[in-house]
């Protein structure tokens, strides 16, 4: 994205988001840091960063990719202060990475997350965090909500 979430050039995004009720997908989490990206993520990424933008546009809908990794637990953190501040699954729960952050994440927030917004622009098999979140047994509820009805809600059916 190369511009931090609470840089004012995307106030207008904000704004928008907001008064049409639509979702901003925005990586914000300091990692993945991949060369590709033409811009280091940690340097304009993180949970401080979302939380100004989102003090200024309190009804702006946010979706955070990867469950904020490597800064979930200060994403987790904001969930209650943030309603309409969401967190994604992509690439960390099915065990992409060589650590994976605290996936009981997903059992303690079911109406908060959704199942990987970066589909198909992951560098895996299309079911394997499909697999994953089946494996954690959740509650029938939960994991229906994870994988469709959060999204539904959010982005419309």
């Amino acid at each position: 994205m190369r511009i931090a979430p609470d840089d004012p050039r995307l106030d207008t995004v904000w704004r928008a988001s907001a008064r049409w009720r639509k979702p901003v997908v925005i990586h914000c989490g300091p990692e993945p840091a991949l060369p590709g990206y033409g811009v280091d993520p940690r340097a304009v990424s993180g949970a401080d960063r979302l939380q100004r933008a989102l003090d200024r546009h309190p009804d702006a809908i946010a979706v955070v990719p990867h469950l904020g990794f490597d800064d979930t637990p200060r994403f987790e953190a904001m969930l209650p202060a943030y309603p309409n501040l969401y967190l994604d699954t992509t690439m960390v729960v099915g065990g992409y990475f060589e650590r994976q952050p605290d996936v009981d994440i997903l059992r303690r927030h079911p109406d908060r997350i959704l199942y990987g917004t970066d589909f198909p622009n992951i560098p895996y098999a299309w079911d394997r965090e499909l697999r994953a979140v089946r494996a954690m047994h959740l509650p029938a509820e939960d994991e229906a909500k994870i994988l469709a009805e959060n999204a539904l809600r959010l982005f419309g059916a």
